[in-house]
């Protein structure tokens, strides 16, 4: 595990406004190599505000913190949620934001069946697919399909051995390059796809529980997951039992990773979850990610690493 203290660059060296670099002192990094750093990450992170907030608070060792130990011991089931804030902001942690590392995001496609069939009828084949209109023995598309990481009964099942269904689901990955000055647009899905994480199409906005769904639990099979595709399922259920609660002192940050670093909107999105917990709490965000160059990048900020 590495701490990372994030440090404002010189203003000789900045290009973003004031307001936007600013950001950047409020935050702390930790990059874990696993979920299972969250504890030590935690403790070491609880152990630096003390010295920060002026206050002394009752030492705890890093694998027995108390339930509901961000809020000084008080139930969130009990309070509202401004009580629960202010309950935060007198307490020992700090706000956390959460990005996945590269694959760590569950991404759902729209299916645009004419244009997909008339565009690409070599991908509607390989799918399985012979029409859009539904009928007796025809085999039509479905709206929205998961297609990281799809499940078994899906066209684009990654475990079959039927070389179609790794078409199909290479097809549905696949980007395609358009030279344009918007870096947003410069990558985009083959004609008639249109993909984003889950939890952001229109069959899963209800479920995307603030984006801490598609970063956790990934495997089809809802009761076997192997370790990676856990993502950060335990974390979130460890900082949970803490006295976190999602969207107001914890935010999780999905994002498209077959997509560069420039042409997705993590950076975005990171900021404006640091600057808003900032000023729901006053604290540093403290972030934690997997150790890939995009997720690092994507915050574009200097750093300094130390050594647990």
């Amino acid at each position: 595990v590495f701490f990372l203290m994030i440090r404002r660059p010189p203003r000789s060296t900045q290009s973003r406004s004031s307001a936007a670099s600013d950001v950047y002192k409020r935050q702390i990094l930790f990059i874990a190599n696993d979920a299972s750093d969250i504890q030590s990450a935690l403790f070491k992170h609880i152990q630096s505000l003390q010295d920060s907030l002026g206050k002394t608070f009752q030492p705890q060792t890093q694998y027995n913190l108390p339930e509901n130990y961000c809020l000084n011991g008080k139930d969130p089931k009990k309070l509202t949620i401004k009580q629960s804030t202010i309950e935060f902001a007198k307490g020992p942690c700090s706000p956390v934001v959460i990005v996945p590392g590269h694959q760590g995001t569950m991404l759902r496609a729209q299916v645009n069946c004419p244009v997909l069939r008339k565009e690409r009828p070599d991908i509607f084949q390989a799918c399985g697919w012979d029409q859009c209109e539904k009928g007796f023995f025809k085999n039509v598309p479905a709206n929205e399909y998961t297609i990281w990481i799809p499940p078994l009964e899906s066209p684009m099942n990654l475990f079959s051995p039927n070389e179609k269904n790794s078409i199909c689901l290479g097809a549905f990955l696949q980007l395609h390059y358009q030279n344009t000055a918007d870096p947003l647009i410069r990558f985009v899905d083959t004609p008639g796809i249109k993909t984003d994480w889950f939890g952001r199409t229109p069959e899963t906005k209800s479920q995307g529980q603030c984006g801490f769904r598609p970063i956790q639990n990934m495997f089809p099979v809802s009761k076997i997951q192997p370790g990676p595709t856990s993502g950060f399922a335990q974390m979130i259920s460890y900082l949970e039992r803490l006295g976190y609660q999602k969207s107001y002192s914890m935010q999780a940050i999905p994002y498209d990773f077959r997509k560069t670093i420039t042409t997705n909107d993590a950076s975005k999105l990171i900021e404006q979850s640091i600057d808003y917990m900032y000023n729901l709490v006053g604290k540093k965000a403290v972030s934690y990610t997997h150790l890939t160059l995009p997720t690092i990048y994507s915050v574009q900020i200097s750093v300094v690493a130390v050594s647990l």
